[in-house]
C-alpha cells in the first residue's frame, strides 16, 4: 500500500465522516486536517493516518473499503487479499550461542 493510495482514501473518507461518526466526526476531521499535510511533505509516515483512523471502527471499515482491503483484526488490521502466509512446519530456534554482527568492523555482540 503506497502513501498516495492512503492519502487519496483518507481524503475521500474525511468527507464522509459526518455521516459515519455524527458529532464525533469533527475531532477526527481536525486531526486528519493537521496530519494530511505532514504526510504529504514526508514529515509523518502514511501509517500515522491509519493509526488515527483505527480508533473509530466505522471509519476504519470505510477506509478498508476505499483501499480495497479486508479487515483481519480489531486493531487497524488491514491486510491485502494476498496477505502474508507463514511457512509450513514448525519453526525452531537456531543453535548460535551468541549474536555477532555480520558487518565488518562492528563491535556489537
Amino acid at each position: 500500500m503506497e502513501k498516495n493510495e492512503i492519502l487519496t482514501a483518507t481524503r475521500k473518507l474525511r468527507d464522509e465522516l459526518p455521516d459515519l461518526l455524527g458529532d464525533r466526526a469533527a475531532d477526527l476531521q481536525q486531526h486528519l486536517d493537521q496530519l494530511i499535510p505532514r504526510v504529504e511533505s514526508d514529515e509523518a509516515p502514511a501509517n500515522a493516518l491509519l493509526t488515527e483512523i483505527a480508533a473509530h471502527p466505522e471509519a476504519r471499515r470505510r477506509l478498508a473499503d476505499h483501499l480495497g482491503l479486508q479487515q483481519r483484526s480489531a486493531t487497524f488490521g488491514l491486510e491485502t487479499r494476498s496477505a502474508f502466509q507463514p511457512l509450513p512446519g514448525q519453526g525452531t530456534a537456531i543453535g548460535a550461542e551468541e549474536f555477532v554482527c555480520p558487518e565488518a568492523g562492528c563491535a556489537e555482540r
